[in-house]
């Protein structure tokens, strides 16, 4: 009885903690399908490109998923593998592309999860094996690849790829977990329902299947292309009310700081003062004569201006608030090119200069994800 308890207690720890995800394209054979080598030898080798990954969807995605009348439970970490950064990092690691913040072509990427199947019928013979048989629950999404024109405001090509995964819970995945990962990257384990197996499937393809049509196409080819680098006025900002700490001069030099480190070229800080004082502001940002002004006197190509700063220090049992919205503007146009705010709190007692960076981070970080710098 004991041996039979014992058992039971492993093989629940065993499926407890292992999780066995396989994703493969619709229309593969489940991965089986051989994928061609590319040959990095040829025209299509490097490409510049920028990146757009907005993943807010996520943030509605249980809404979705409940009108279209998937009324089971959905683990935040099993819809994460519809939005993971994995996706970044693949076109950062390939050799076919080049990350460039002047790139002419932007890759816009859209991702979503449109269907989740509870494990109904595998749940019983899960059970009643101890783990041995797997529990698969499945979700159907979609990754989508949009090549944009930045010069023309176009879109030239989408690449859509239908997914389809399967999460194994399973007391084999302890074994299998570690081994089928190392022969194919359809596979993943992990201790969660989080996987990184669904954005290198949809990399893969769409690396493939945009190689294979550059080989054919001379002229959208000749659309990657690397614009002359942008000029950028990072302007001095004033807070409403005089500040009482060094948290705004503190933050102007990080902010400047971490531009600088993106490869942003900035207009230096003394030839900024020269011109700030005639510059003006209406209610709605940089006046037409002030961009001008910008534009005829540094040469600037775009303007970086912040604003809605709020500071409050910490107070008793109150946090520590920093916040403050950052926009990109068009010297010629007028054009809002990014926007980015930034809201940040903390209760720990740390230095200015650490609270400061720690703000600034996930705003960057956002930036970076959209291919914004």
């Amino acid at each position: 009885m004991k041996k039979i308890l014992l058992t039971c207690l492993l093989a629940g720890f065993f499926q407890l903690n292992c999780f066995l995800h396989h994703a493969n394209v619709s229309g593969d054979f489940y991965g089986a399908k051989n994928l061609v080598s590319l040959n990095f030898g040829d025209k299509a080798r490097s490409l510049p490109i920028k990146i757009e990954f907005d993943t807010r969807e996520k943030n509605f995605i249980f809404e979705k998923l409940r009108k279209k009348g998937q009324n089971i439970k959905v683990d935040p970490n099993l819809v994460e593998g519809y939005y993971s950064e994995e996706i970044i990092s693949n076109f950062r690691s390939s050799k076919l592309f080049n990350h460039n913040p002047d790139a002419n072509i932007k890759v816009r990427i859209y991702s979503t999860i449109e269907e989740v199947r509870d494990p109904v019928l595998t749940r019983i013979p899960n059970i009643i094996t101890l783990g041995l048989f797997p529990a698969i629950t499945r979700t159907y999404g979609r990754v989508e690849f949009e090549l944009f024109d930045d010069k023309t405001n176009t879109i030239l090509k989408s690449f859509k790829y239908p997914i389809h995964h399967r999460m194994f819970l399973t007391a084999g995945a302890f074994v299998l977990g570690p081994i089928l990962p190392m022969f194919s990257n359809r596979f993943d384990h992990s201790q969660n329902e989080r996987t990184y197996a669904i954005m290198r499937v949809a990399f893969q393809q769409f690396e493939i299947d945009l190689h294979d049509t550059l080989q054919n196409n001379e002229a959208l080819l000749a659309k990657f292309t690397v614009e002359k680098p942008s000029v950028f006025a990072f302007l001095p900002f004033q807070p409403e009310k005089p500040p009482e700490t060094e948290v705004y001069p503190i933050l102007y030099s990080e902010l400047e700081a971490a531009f600088v480190a993106r490869g942003l070229k900035l207009v230096e800080r003394k030839e900024l003062h020269k011109v700030f004082e005639e510059i003006t502001f209406s209610q709605t940002g940089l006046t037409e004569n002030s961009r001008n002004k910008i534009g005829t006197m540094l040469n600037a190509d775009r303007v970086i201006i912040v604003s809605d700063l709020k500071y409050v220090p910490a107070q008793n049992a109150r946090p520590m608030e920093l916040g403050f919205s950052v926009r990109c503007v068009d010297v010629k146009t007028g054009r809002i090119i990014w926007t980015e705010p930034s809201k940040y709190q903390s209760y720990e007692k740390l230095p200015l200069h650490s609270h400061v960076n720690s703000a600034i981070f996930p705003f960057i970080s956002e930036l970076r994800m959209r291919g914004e710098i």
